[in-house]
């Protein structure tokens, strides 16, 4: 039996790597991976903005995307409540973003962070 300790990872690294992975106990590689993480957890905060109070960025926009059933949809199908907050009309939430260039990438995560607990296939 192999016995694999947390920290054998020390093993490829050396010089000032390895010192900074002893006294964090993450490699550089682990540091840039978390990076990353928070990147793209920012990012997905940035658009949920766009959900409230949206029917002016939507307007100039030909599609626009829903995070609540991760639909892609014309603009012209949503309708809006009073305070201009666009309507899906499949899962009829209040999540409608426009369409961005990479908003397909970021629209499975933006669905799990407000909804965690639902299975988005039932929408499909």
């Amino acid at each position: 039996m192999i016995i694999i300790s947390d920290w054998d990872f020390l093993w490829e690294l050396e010089g000032e790597e390895l010192e900074f992975a002893m006294a964090t106990g993450m490699s550089y590689d682990d540091l840039a991976y978390l990076d990353e993480q928070e990147k793209e957890e920012r990012k997905v905060q940035e658009y949920k903005k766009y959900a409230i109070h949206n029917r002016k960025e939507l307007a100039g926009s030909v599609k626009c995307a829903c995070y609540g059933c991760v639909s892609i949809m014309p603009v012209y199908h949503v309708t809006y409540d009073d305070d201009d907050t666009a309507i899906c009309p499949i899962c009829k939430r209040k999540t409608i973003v426009p369409y961005f260039d990479d908003i397909e990438c970021y629209l499975e995560d933006l669905h799990d962070a407000d909804f965690p607990d639902e299975d988005i296939r039932q929408y499909y």
